[in-house]
């Protein structure tokens, strides 16, 4: 029994329910033939109906193996599947993870930025306003 199968393998099961109605079987076979040939309702003597509900069981028995072969079959596929898609929840957490350290990292960038921001509005704010030269000035000064 793996990891993917909660329960073992029925085969060898079926095969000794199998072996115990064959048995019962071939029982109720020989002794149906070694009894007369009654029609007396009080001891009948003809098992056909128990016979053939045997025969019946035998082939449940072969149809529970299939069904269960099926079943193990579906579950193991489904087994393969919920292995892929844990998978790929890993890699999902572990890309979100990596994002959320990106962002981190931005997050702290964008603070920076807006420090040096800040620090440059502060020096211009202090800096003397210099008022340039009119055209007019600019012309008198250049003759």
């Amino acid at each position: 029994m793996s990891r993917r199968e909660p329960v073992g393998h029925t085969c060898p099961d079926i095969d000794e329910v199998k072996a115990q109605i064959e048995a019962a079987l071939q029982g109720l076979k020989e002794l149906q033939a070694q009894l007369p040939d009654l029609d007396d309702l009080d001891h009948p003597a003809n098992y056909d109906d128990e016979i053939g509900g045997l025969d019946s069981a035998l082939g449940l028995m072969e149809d529970l193996r299939t069904a269960n072969a099926a079943l193990r079959d579906w579950g193991g596929q489904l087994a393969e599947e919920n292995e892929i898609q844990e998978s790929k929840i890993e890699d999902l957490q572990a890309e979100v993870g990596d994002l959320a350290y990106r962002i981190e990292e931005l997050e702290a960038d964008r603070e920076e930025i807006l420090e040096r921001a800040e620090k440059l509005e502060r020096e211009l704010e202090n800096r003397p306003v210099i008022n340039p030269p009119s055209i007019q000035e600019s012309a008198r000064l250049n003759s």
